[in-house]
């Protein structure tokens, strides 16, 4: 197929009066239509894979303080650990292993570790701790998830990287 001739400023005049709009103006219209879903669609990895750890944080969480109760926050503690475990695999798969589609990091990392892991709640437990008297507590659940988190990553980068 021959390469198509520009219109002549007459031919453009004519086409606007008859359709009112350009078919490369109708392009361009729906080229930006279609930038605004794309950023949309990111939004929506986040807020589903966000939903679907927030639901796995509750269920863990309420497990293990089920199971082993008491005034140390086991589940909490748990769960920021394995996330991150996790969030060291993910990473390190993604960033240094696969090529996958930004949509999964932002699926997997951002949304649902993100939904999963509590440094919010982790903060304001260790507070509780410490204001009800329970120092010692406090000052352990703020170490052990501070070092053991970091562990996590580390592991969880070490085993990801192994070929």
């Amino acid at each position: 197929m021959p390469p198509r001739r520009p219109m002549t400023p007459t031919v453009v005049r004519l086409w606007r009066r008859i359709a009112g709009t350009l078919p490369t103006e109708i392009a361009q219209r729906q080229a930006r239509r279609e930038g605004r879903i794309l950023r949309l669609d990111k939004y929506a990895m986040v807020l589903a894979g966000a939903g679907l750890g927030g639901v796995a944080r509750y269920a863990v969480g309420t497990w293990i303080m089920s199971r082993y109760g008491g005034r140390f926050p086991l589940g909490t503690f748990v769960i920021n650990v394995t996330g991150a475990f996790l969030i060291g695999v993910l990473m390190t798969l993604f960033l240094e292993r696969l090529a996958p589609h930004p949509y999964w990091r932002l699926f997997l990392v951002v949304g649902v570790l993100g939904g999963y892991t509590t440094f919010s709640s982790f903060e304001y437990e260790a507070y509780q701790a410490v204001r009800g008297g329970a120092r010692l507590t406090g000052l352990m659940y703020v170490a052990g998830s501070v070092v053991l988190g970091y562990v996590g990553v580390w592991l969880g980068a070490l085993l990801a990287a192994r070929r």
